[in-house]
């Protein structure tokens, strides 16, 4: 097996319009500490502004198994026609990868939602294991379900999210 690789998964997404987009990626994204503080307690912007290529945030991801990684994210695309956005990571995860990108992007599917992660990477050696074996694909989909389930919520507070419809 080869040191580069790519990973996607997808997830349905029940919220409606652009409301989950624009806080799980996009200019909303600084409250992500407060809808799920157990798994995000830091969420710091450098440079930039929230959403927008360029914008460089540095976060404290809190895995499951208690450890605490530490990415830098700097947003090198964004096309909010397709409501996509790609991120080149840097931190801790540099001690396994030589690089390592993250790019999302929302795709209809008949009536349903679903956001779709792609991971590229390039792995330090052959015995590293790819985002699946270190759990953040795991990690991602419990961080979708908890947007998820706050934008359902408190849906009243987006008022002008009446579509799931990706236009």
């Amino acid at each position: 097996m080869g040191l580069s690789g790519k990973l996607q998964f997808r997830q349905e997404i029940k919220s409606p319009g652009n409301a989950f987009p624009e806080i799980f990626y996009g200019s909303k994204k600084e409250i992500l500490p407060k809808i799920c503080p157990e798994r995000l307690p830091v969420l710091e912007i450098l440079d930039g502004n929230w959403g927008e290529v360029g914008c460089t945030i540095v976060v404290h991801y809190q895995m499951a198994n208690g450890e605490t990684v530490i990415s830098t994210e700097k947003i090198v695309a964004s096309d909010a026609k397709n409501m996509s956005i790609t991120y080149d990571l840097v931190g801790d995860l540099m001690k396994h990868y030589k690089s390592f990108k993250v790019t999302l992007h929302m795709e209809s599917q008949g009536q349903k939602t679903f956001l779709v992660i792609t991971y590229e990477y390039e792995k330090q050696s052959p015995d590293v294991l790819g985002p699946d074996g270190i759990g953040m694909v795991d990690f991602a989909s419990e961080l979708i379900s908890i947007v998820d389930a706050y934008v359902l919520n408190n849906i009243t507070s987006f008022p002008s999210q009446t579509s799931n419809t990706i236009t």
